[in-house]
């Protein structure tokens, strides 16, 4: 910190675009219970619909600011408060009730009191893969609620379970140890290189047998709970 400047709080060099004005940054630090700190970084930058401000304008603003801090950032309406956007980053799960679920059901579950459902991705492609991953005989479900993001677990054993993202929707999530906590990482922390404990299966090509190799190489085999079954 510079001097005269409040603790857990200095200034950041504004960024420019071409196609924005010069932009100041405020950031706040605040301490967790586990010793950690959330960093609450606030761009100045009001985009007003109805002057015209457009899409590209916003995906701008957001990629200077995650080069410029190496986190993703989000546009949020100016009314948030710190402490709003802090809650918004606990990740609250829940088990789905007992039952009999079809796929459809539980992508309904996964995305209910989610209005507008503006981030839900397709429903077809979904709900195949819950019905590819549900024939892998996972032991529960769980499902994640986190500001408008949602998350969908698939829970073999408290070590091993997989896990999607309805944001993003690109990739499954393979995680084993402290899969919680895994789970509140942002994406890009996740690929960062430095991060260990799960194995990230892209929706491409022959992902299903990657999938199931790996809970193979992690001893679930679920040829043998479907026969048990």
């Amino acid at each position: 910190s510079r001097p005269n400047e409040p603790a857990g709080q200095r200034a950041v060099a504004p960024i420019t675009s071409p196609r924005l004005v010069r932009t100041p940054l405020s950031v706040q630090a605040t301490p967790t219970d586990t010793g950690g700190y959330i960093v609450y970084v606030r761009c100045e930058f009001l985009f007003e619909r109805d002057a015209g401000a457009d899409g590209h304008d916003i995906v701008m603003a957001a990629s200077l600011v995650n080069e410029a801090l190496g986190a993703p950032a989000r546009a949020v309406s100016p009314s948030l408060s710190r402490q709003e956007w802090e809650r918004s980053l606990v990740v609250t799960w829940s088990l789905l009730s007992e039952g009999a679920y079809t796929p459809d059901r539980i992508y309904e579950a996964v995305l209910d009191g989610l209005t507008p459902r503006t981030t839900a991705p397709d429903r077809a492609v979904m709900v195949e893969r819950i019905e590819m991953i549900q024939s892998t005989m996972p032991g529960q479900i769980v499902i994640g609620a986190s500001g408008v993001d949602r998350y969908l677990g698939f829970k073999y054993r408290d070590d091993l379970v997989a896990l999607e993202n309805f944001t993003y929707g690109n990739a499954l999530y393979v995680m084993y140890e402290s899969w919680e906590e895994l789970s509140r990482k942002s994406r890009l922390e996740l690929l960062s290189g430095t991060m260990e404990g799960f194995d990230r299966v892209v929706h491409t090509g022959t992902w299903r047998d990657k999938f199931r190799n790996l809970l193979t190489a992690h001893k679930h085999d679920s040829l043998s709970r479907a026969t048990e079954t």
